[in-house]
């Protein structure tokens, strides 16, 4: 089963047969909804699939008339397996504190910490 970890909703369609192809079953989750979540992803982890968000877009015929036309917007997903939870940081960080007197936090793209 695929489904959603922030919401709990089942996916359907065409993102089913995207997800069957990663070999991962269980929760997916955006970058966003990682974060609500309280999970951390590692730096350059990779989304494991892009899902498609189905659209109706109206559009107006020369003669007035609205048509429907379907369309979609891609999104990344990652599995519930790349996500690390935010406890895990802070336990990482509280050692790293015990073995180097300083810590440095650069606030950059992509965060960077120095130890000394």
């Amino acid at each position: 089963m695929f489904y959603n970890q922030y919401t709990g909703n089942a996916y359907q369609g065409k993102n089913i047969e995207i997800l069957e192809k990663t070999g991962k079953t269980g929760g997916f989750c955006t970058f966003n909804q990682a974060i609500k979540l309280g999970y951390s992803i590692p730096k350059g982890t990779k989304a494991i699939a892009k899902l498609i968000k189905p659209m109706i877009d109206l559009v107006e015929q020369p003669d007035g008339r609205l048509d429907e036309r379907q369309s979609g917007r891609m999104f990344s997903v990652f599995h519930i397996s790349q996500l690390v939870k935010v406890e895990k940081v802070k336990i990482w960080l509280t050692d790293c504190l015990k073995k180097h007197k300083e810590l440095t936090l650069s606030k950059t793209v992509g965060s960077t910490i120095t130890l000394k």
